[in-house]
C-alpha cells in the first residue's frame, strides 16, 4: 500500500490484539438483509439499487449498506462530507470467520498461523483506496503480526467513485472462495468495518475505538430470500439451528419458547417434527414453559424489497395444551400500522393433528411493504402441563419474477477463474 493515510491506517489496526485462545466473541447483533438482485458494483448508489440492504447510519455524514445473496457479501457506503477521493480515503474490513463452527463463525481469536501465499486464505484486513496507480484492493492475513499485503482485485468487485452527494464505495466480496472471507448464507462471522476520510477512520461498525478482536461487530448474514426454495431447520439438540437472522423471544412469561426440534419422537417436548417436514422443525412447546401464561414469537424476516405479490408456503401443526391456547401468524408491516392477521387456530377452531397443515397465503401489499412474519403461540396451560405444542417448518417465499443476479450483473468474475481449477 503506499500514501499516509495507509500508513496511518498500518499503524491503527496494527494496534489490534489477536487473541491466542478462543474467547466469547462479538458485541451487538447486525443483520445483512437478502438480495435478490445484485447491485452494479460502479461507486454509484443508483437509486433503489440498495433498497432491499440493511441501512446503518454510522454517523458524521456516513451511510453503510449491508446485503447478501447465496454467495456474496454486498456493502455499500457514502460519505457526504467528502467530496475528493484520494489515496488518504479507503474503506477497510477487519474479519473473524475462523475457528468457530458453523452456524456461528467468528471465535473472538486470530489464531497465530504461518503466512499464507495464497490470497483466498486466512483471517485479516481488507483495505480497498484508490491509489496513484489505481484503484487497489489489498488484503493482509494476521499471523502473530500483520503478513505482507496481496492485491486483491481479481477476487471481489469494488468501486469508489466521488459524487456530488459524496465518495461512494460499492463492494461485492464472494463469499464461497476466491476471496479470503469465508461465510455462507444463516451464518454469522465478525466485522469491523471502518471508513477514513483523510487518513482518519470517520465512521466504524462497531466504533472506531476497537481494540480487539472479540470486540468485533456479529454480523449474520441473511440465510434465505425469494424463489430460495424451502427454509430447513435441519436437525439436532433444541436451541441449535433456528436461522440467525430469525429472532425468538418470549413476549410474556417464562420458558423454552420457540426453539428448534430434535429427533428422539415426542412432540410434545419438541423432540419430534410432525409437521410432514424432514428433518427438525421450528416448535414451540407447553411443557416447556415455566410461567401460568406463556407468548412466544418467532420473527422471521421478510425480505421483499421490490416486490408487489408474495406467496408464503410452509409447513406447520398446532396442538391445544389447554383451554384458550392459540397459534397464529401475522405480517408485521414496514411503516407503524402494526400487524396484518393471516391465520389463526385456537380450540374452537381445533387444533391440527397427525402429519400437519400445509399452508399457502398471499403477504398484504398495502400503504406499506411487509417486513416481518410473525408466528405466534399462547398458550395458559399453567407452567409446565404437558400436551400443547406448536411447531413450523419449510417456509418458503415464492415472488414474482426476479432476476437473481449474483457475479454478472455486478462485474464480478472470480466465480468462475478462480473459485477452482
Amino acid at each position: 500500500m503506499k500514501g499516509a493515510g495507509a500508513l496511518r491506517a498500518a499503524a491503527f489496526i496494527g494496534g489490534l490484539l489477536a487473541l491466542n485462545e478462543v474467547a466469547v466473541a462479538g458485541t451487538g447483533r447486525s443483520l445483512s438483509a437478502w438480495m435478490s438482485r445484485a447491485p452494479r458494483i460502479d461507486g454509484r448508489l443508483s437509486p433503489g439499487e440498495w433498497s432491499a440492504a440493511t441501512a446503518i447510519d454510522l454517523g458524521a455524514g456516513v451511510e453503510l449498506y449491508i446485503g447478501n445473496d447465496g454467495r456474496t457479501l454486498y456493502l455499500a457506503v457514502l460519505d457526504a462530507n467528502d467530496l475528493v477521493s484520494t489515496p488518504d480515503d479507503a474503506l477497510e474490513l477487519l474479519f473473524d470467520d475462523e475457528g468457530g463452527t458453523a452456524p456461528v463463525l467468528d471465535d473472538g481469536s486470530w489464531p497465530g498461523t504461518p503466512c499464507h501465499a495464497m490470497p483466498q486464505v486466512g483471517e485479516g484486513w481488507i483495505d480497498l483506496r484508490n491509489e496513484a496507480s489505481g484503484p487497489h484492493a489489498n488484503y493482509r492475513e494476521y499471523a502473530g503480526g500483520y503478513c505482507p499485503a496481496q492485491l486483491v482485485n481479481d477476487r471481489l468487485s469494488f468501486g469508489i467513485v466521488a459524487r456530488p452527494e459524496g465518495v461512494t464505495y460499492e463492494a461485492a466480496i464472494p463469499l464461497d472462495g476466491p476471496a479470503p472471507l469465508r461465510a455462507s448464507p444463516g451464518q454469522r462471522f465478525g466485522l469491523l468495518l471502518q471508513l477514513y476520510r483523510n487518513g482518519a477512520p470517520v465512521g466504524c461498525l462497531p466504533t472506531c475505538s476497537v481494540a480487539n478482536v472479540t470486540d468485533f461487530r456479529n454480523l449474520v448474514l441473511a440465510s434465505r430470500g425469494c424463489n430460495t426454495g424451502p427454509e430447513p431447520f435441519g436437525s439436532g439438540l433444541p436451541q441449535v439451528g433456528l436461522p440467525l437472522d430469525w429472532t425468538s423471544e418470549l413476549a410474556m412469561g417464562t420458558g423454552q419458547g420457540w426453539l428448534q426440534s430434535s429427533v428422539f419422537a415426542d412432540p410434545v417436548f419438541c423432540q419430534e417434527n410432525v409437521t410432514g417436514g424432514a428433518g427438525a422443525a421450528a416448535c414451540v412447546s407447553t411443557a416447556l414453559e415455566t410461567s401460568a401464561r406463556a407468548d412466544a414469537l418467532l420473527r422471521m424476516p421478510l425480505p421483499v424489497a421490490g416486490q408487489t405479490a408474495v406467496t408464503v408456503r410452509l409447513l406447520a401443526n398446532f396442538q391445544v395444551g389447554g383451554l384458550h391456547d392459540y397459534f397464529s401468524i401475522y405480517q408485521r408491516n414496514a411503516d407503524t400500522s402494526g400487524d396484518s392477521f393471516i391465520f389463526w387456530l385456537d380450540t374452537s377452531h381445533g387444533g391440527a393433528s397427525g402429519p400437519g397443515e400445509a399452508l399457502e397465503f398471499q403477504l398484504l401489499f398495502g400503504a406499506s411493504p411487509p417486513v416481518e412474519l410473525d408466528f405466534y403461540h399462547s398458550t395458559f396451560s399453567y407452567g409446565g402441563q404437558e400436551g400443547g405444542f406448536a411447531q413450523v417448518d419449510d417456509v418458503e417465499l415464492l415472488c414474482g419474477p426476479t432476476l437473481f443476479a449474483d457475479g454478472f450483473d455486478s462485474g464480478l468474475s472470480t466465480h468462475w477463474s478462480a473459485t477452482a481449477p
